[in-house]
């Protein structure tokens, strides 16, 4: 785990619990020093010895992976069953969201514009 974060979490659970430095040491059977070495990021404790002192402080650690906003998703296999579309509705949605009420308007009053002449064209003979 990158040191900043692991110094942080191990911070945050350490003063959360009302732990100094050497109490938390103790309870994960360490010394101070290395609890303050983590803390200010000058040693990686490691995702196991971390959730270790985490424990010591008292807290659980659960993570969970989240799709960011605007992300794309990966392409379905084509081979596959589902009919996953490839993240282009999300991020056409996630861009009218950003919009106005004004700008949304006028950007349904240019797509009923453009859809009009593309009717009409499409009804005259050729």
């Amino acid at each position: 785990m990158k040191s900043a974060a692991a110094a942080s979490l191990i911070h945050d659970a350490r003063i959360r619990a009302g732990l100094s430095q050497r109490q938390l040491a103790r309870r994960a059977g360490t010394s101070q020093a290395v609890i303050s070495a983590y803390e200010n990021g000058r040693r990686d404790p490691g995702f196991a010895h971390m959730l270790e002192l985490v424990r010591a402080a008292g807290f659980n650690l659960d993570m969970q992976l989240t799709r960011q906003l605007g992300s794309r998703r990966p392409r379905p296999d084509p081979d596959a069953w589902s009919m996953a579309d490839s993240g282009e509705d999300d991020d056409r949605l996630l861009e009218n969201l950003r919009l106005s009420a004004a700008q949304r308007l006028r950007k349904m009053g240019a797509m009923r514009t453009f859809a009009g002449k593309y009717r009409g064209a499409a009804q005259r003979p050729t």
